[in-house]
């Protein structure tokens, strides 16, 4: 016995949880990679700062010391660096879980304007139709 359904409109609030569910879960690992990048660039771009503090020159035997830090107005920089990199860890969790949420947020907005474009079509149109045949429920399904 064949019988058919027709889809006219998909419920956009579970297709917003959906996406954002299956969003934050994919964005997991890039989230990951771009929390130990973004420490990695910090504690070198600390160091970088933090070597030309001791920076000189020496001039007929004399050393003279230089601070580029200092002449470039890099210092408030430089203490961001050096909070950011003090806190790694809280700054690598952080990172992740903005990551994340970013990534659910940003699927599920994507699904969801699929989900109001098929509705606005389904309108117009009648939505997707499915042809769906009964099975006996004693027969086994091949593996």
């Amino acid at each position: 016995m064949n019988v058919r359904y027709q889809i006219r409109s998909l419920g956009l609030g579970s297709i917003f949880k959906f996406g954002c569910l299956l969003g934050g879960l994919f964005s997991i690992l890039p989230a990951v990679v771009c929390g130990f990048g973004s420490l990695s660039l910090a504690a070198a771009m600390r160091r970088l700062l933090e070597s030309w503090q001791r920076g000189g020159i020496s001039i007929l035997g004399q050393e003279i010391r230089i601070d580029l830090v200092d002449i470039l107005r890099l210092e408030p920089l430089l203490h961001v660096l050096q909070r950011f990199d003090d806190l790694s860890i809280a700054t690598l969790l952080l990172l992740i879980l903005v990551g994340s949420l970013l990534g659910g947020l940003l699927v599920a907005i994507l699904l969801w304007l699929l989900g109001l474009a098929y509705n606005v079509l389904a309108a117009l149109t009648g939505g997707l139709s499915l042809n769906l045949r009964e099975t006996p429920s004693d027969r086994t399904i091949p593996q």
